[in-house]
């Protein structure tokens, strides 16, 4: 009917991460999404993960299969507390049984392990990265497994793909078939809280030729090309290269 008002179809987000005592960069990534979400509209928050397994691991159980949050811009904690506060608030907000007469019509946002049923009439999946099936040898059994089928049986159910970059974007398309049209990829940007830990002081004066990267040392984050490269990189100048040597 032209010029009628066309309600916006509801929204979930998946923040079974959320659950995690200590938040991950996969959790904090979560938060950031939820956030930005509900300060542009209501959404609702659900959970893959049942209450027993998350008593079991010590999780926090604020939120769990069978439950949903219904979390608007009003209702939000303050962006500049500690994550683990906002989780906290978050998580205390009153919570429902999950609407299962407004899943069907909604559209659900899975961050986790999506279901390999169809929950929502639309269903976007956001991919954090492949490595188990890209590089099989550096994760156990279980996680090969588990990202196999996520690959063979989960992929081809989402109507829309999200990646964190642009690598993981190609995975998509390479390793799951995914449809490239399906696919959109963004960069991760700072946790919420951010400003909460910033260094206040004066700044500190750095050497021009220093650089920082930070990452957990593990082999999926090949650890050793950064060495590497700064030692045969033909993009840095002879002095860079030798004073990286030097100091490392």
């Amino acid at each position: 009917m032209t010029g009628a008002m066309v309600d916006p179809a509801v929204v979930y987000v998946d923040v079974t991460s959320l659950s995690q005592t200590k938040l991950t960069g996969v959790g904090r990534c979560v938060a950031r999404v939820v956030q930005a979400l509900a300060a542009i509209r209501p959404i609702r928050l659900f959970s893959m993960a049942r209450l027993e397994d998350l008593r079991d691991h010590g999780q926090k159980t604020g939120l769990h299969q069978g439950l949903e949050i219904e979390l608007a811009s009003e209702r939000l904690p303050p962006d500049d507390c500690d994550i683990h506060d906002w989780r906290d608030s978050v998580f205390s907000l009153p919570s429902r049984p999950f609407d299962h007469g407004a899943s069907i019509e909604a559209v659900g946002i899975y961050t986790f392990r999506r279901s390999v049923k169809k929950r929502f009439a639309r269903e976007v999946s956001v991919h954090f990265d492949l490595t188990a099936c890209v590089v099989p040898h550096t994760h156990e059994s279980q996680t090969r497994q588990e990202f196999s089928q996520l690959v063979e049986q989960m992929i081809p159910l989402d109507d829309g793909l999200m990646a964190i970059s642009k690598s993981t974007r190609d995975d998509l398309v390479w390793l799951g078939g995914a449809d490239a049209r399906k696919v959109d990829w963004c960069h991760l940007g700072p946790s919420q809280c951010l400003g909460a830990h910033a260094w206040k002081g004066e700044l500190p004066r750095r050497d021009p030729g220093l650089f920082l990267a930070v990452s957990t040392i593990e082999p999926r984050k090949n650890p050793g090309i950064l060495p590497e490269w700064f030692l045969t990189s033909p993009v840095l100048p002879q002095p860079s290269v030798t004073d990286c040597a030097s100091s490392a």
